[in-house]
């Protein structure tokens, strides 16, 4: 593992089978002697290089000295942490040949130069408050032909805020978008994995232009009432059709309100479903969605069955008329109660899984005496059953 440093230091994971006792030198020595010697011989390779620096003003030539040394030494994995202020990245970083895996958090933001070849990097994350421009990351990205996983993270533009920032790329095949405030539009054709958060006073902001090799999708955004971004979040939400495993997190399960059921989005290779809190209002689109997701194995309920405030006499009534994917094996859901809304839904679910095998519930525990327990279990018992050989167990609590 790489080991944080603090601030003005040097680290570097080295081999324990073969120790490297020059690296232990002080800084300014270690950068005077290696300027005495060959390339040849001022080069023992290291794997990994960490630098983590805190909330000062740092001299460029201490920092370009630090970075040169790594790069010198034809680092594979650089992790990058800059929380003070600095002029520049030295230019060397973004023409390494030997880079695999970069990471760049940069609080204050950084300056992405015009000339960038890093013909072996197949791992980005980048982190930054304040990038230069809206260009600068879809050309980052569009010169690293390599590159395979992206991850953007907490990324800020503070300039063009009428501009998307847009990201292309034929080799990219992980994509994580997490808490940036900017619109994204992105062309990723081999993309086989995308994680999209929002943050919390932002609304969906993601645009995807094709999604036909995805299998998994991650995707977590608040509702809104306008209906631009209403139109934004149900087209992200039906661009991932194609995947296998999905996660509705947050807000996201809201966007089917809004939508006729002849327009609710179909996955005809979804297997295994993660659902985010539903209310009582999207229980019915929910149910019609379930019954027309023909090869639906596992649906896991990771933050509950229903909203602890829903009442049982505001369930929809026409729930029990709808059917239930008949692929169902196994259901799950956290943060169980006991409720009587729960228990309603419940027995809807028991009742038209005609091949459950497993019914997993995830107690809470500060909410469960033995007695609750015995109770709850003695109801589920009593409630009709499409498939006889389904066993419901109670555990405790599991985190998603």
């Amino acid at each position: 593992m790489s080991r944080p440093l603090k601030c003005g230091k040097l680290s570097e994971v080295e081999d324990q089978e073969n120790t490297d006792k020059i690296s232990s030198l002080p800084d300014d020595l270690l950068g005077h002697l290696l300027s005495f010697l060959p390339t040849k011989n001022a080069v023992s390779p290291i794997k990994k290089f960490h630098l983590n620096c805190g909330e000062h003003t740092y001299d460029d030539t201490h920092l370009h000295a630090w970075v040169s040394v790594a790069l010198l030494k034809r680092v594979e994995q650089l992790n990058l942490s800059f929380r003070g202020q600095f002029n520049a990245l030295p230019h060397c970083l973004f023409v390494c040949q030997t880079i695999v895996e970069l990471k760049i958090c940069c609080i204050k933001g950084f300056r992405v130069p015009n000339s960038i070849h890093l013909p072996s990097l197949k791992i980005l994350r980048l982190t930054s408050k304040n990038f230069s421009d809206r260009d600068s990351l879809g050309k980052f990205v569009s010169t690293c032909s390599l590159l395979q996983e992206l991850i953007v993270d907490q990324c800020e533009w503070h300039v063009d805020s009428d501009r998307h920032v847009c990201l292309s790329s034929q080799s990219v095949k992980h994509l994580t978008i997490i808490y940036c405030k900017d619109r994204f539009e992105v062309d990723a054709p081999n993309l086989v994995y995308l994680q999209y958060y929002s943050t919390e006073d932002v609304d969906v902001a993601l645009s995807l232009k094709s999604a036909d090799r995805l299998v998994e999708a991650n995707l977590e955004f608040s509702f809104t009432d306008n209906s631009d971004l209403i139109q934004l979040g149900l087209a992200l939400i039906k661009a991932v059709y194609h995947v296998k495993e999905l996660y509705l997190r947050g807000d996201a399960i809201q966007f089917l309100t809004r939508t006729e059921d002849d327009q609710i989005p179909l996955y005809p290779n979804l297997v295994k479903l993660y659902l985010g809190l539903c209310t009582y209002d999207t229980w019915k689109y929910v149910t019609y969605w379930l019954a027309n997701l023909p090869r639906l194995e596992t649906l896991i309920f990771y933050q509950g069955l229903v909203d602890v405030y829903s009442r049982a006499e505001k369930w929809p009534s026409n729930i029990a008329l709808i059917p239930f994917s008949s692929r169902v094996k196994v259901i799950e859901a956290c943060s169980f109660n006991g409720t009587t809304t729960e228990l309603v839904i419940l027995k809807y679910l028991l009742k038209n899984a005609r091949i459950l095998k497993r019914l997993i519930l995830y107690k809470v525990l500060e909410n469960f005496s033995k007695k609750q327990e015995l109770q709850a279990n003695k109801k589920l018992l009593m409630f009709p059953r499409a498939s006889k050989t389904c066993v419901v167990q109670l555990r405790k609590e599991e985190q998603y």
